[in-house]
């Protein structure tokens, strides 16, 4: 109930700071695709540790920068990862979904704040074959809650600069299967980013090239001792256009 109650008071903030009346100035909004090619390294009570091969998430971006300090921003990831270890004999796939909305305020030039929603979600089905996105699944596990961090930013060159995130999530959700009752879970963990980015003048676009590290615990509310680790480690690309949406008066 405390997990609810935290994340309808993070959306209600970014949907206040939204339409709060500020001072006229140019709003700038920006869209683009992102992608990260990661591995990820379960370890369970019965499992003591698993790597799955090396994946491709990939998905949508946009943002909205208002307000002055103001920025809203959110990213949509999702690809297959596969499990193969012939000692388990285990060969499964499963979709996974990672998506992050939040709100962010300057605090200065090269730091900001953020809050926000987390939603994360695995699919599975009982064939093991890989599912396509928003595919049918026999095997769902959801989890949302909010989210806080830092951001930074260092100027290197004239276009060239150093970025770097640091956040953690407190999440709540379930799982569900063909003919099983629900299970309820809470996950708890953080994420740290770091980048290059690159702004082309010409074509109002900005190029990033980092690293990013995942890492949760998941643990069922029913059962004692169901501590599962999750780490997803890896390279990210993106690429992202911006563009003004009016002038400052």
């Amino acid at each position: 109930m405390k997990h609810g109650i935290a994340t309808a008071i993070l959306c209600a903030a970014v949907v206040a700071a939204t339409l709060m009346p500020a001072k006229a100035e140019a709003a700038g909004m920006s869209v683009g695709a992102s992608t990260w090619y990661s591995q990820w390294n379960l370890k369970t009570p019965d499992i003591n540790a698993l790597e799955s091969e090396w994946s491709l998430l990939y998905g949508p971006s946009i943002g909205i920068d208002f307000a002055g300090n103001w920025s809203l921003a959110s990213v949509f990831l999702t690809g297959n990862y596969n499990f193969k270890d012939d000692y388990y004999g285990m060969d499964i796939n499963y979709r996974r979904y990672d998506s992050d909305t939040t709100l962010n305020y300057s605090l200065f030039k090269w730091l900001k704040v953020f809050g926000g929603v987390k939603y994360m979600r695995y699919d599975l089905r009982d064939s093991g074959a890989v599912i396509p996105p928003l595919g049918s699944s026999n095997l769902k596990h959801y989890t949302y809650g909010p989210g806080l961090g830092l951001g930074l930013t260092v100027p290197l060159l004239e276009s060239l600069f150093a970025l770097a995130n640091v956040s953690v999530m407190r999440l709540s959700g379930q799982t569900s299967s063909d003919g099983a009752p629900n299970t309820r879970c809470v996950e708890t963990g953080y994420n740290v980013a770091a980048s290059l980015a690159y702004y082309i003048d010409s074509l109002a676009t900005t190029l990033s090239l980092g690293w990013r590290h995942q890492y949760f615990e998941s643990n069922d509310r029913n059962t004692e001792g169901s501590n599962n680790r999750f780490t997803f480690t890896g390279l990210t690309f993106s690429a992202v256009y911006n563009f003004s949406l009016g002038s400052e008066e």
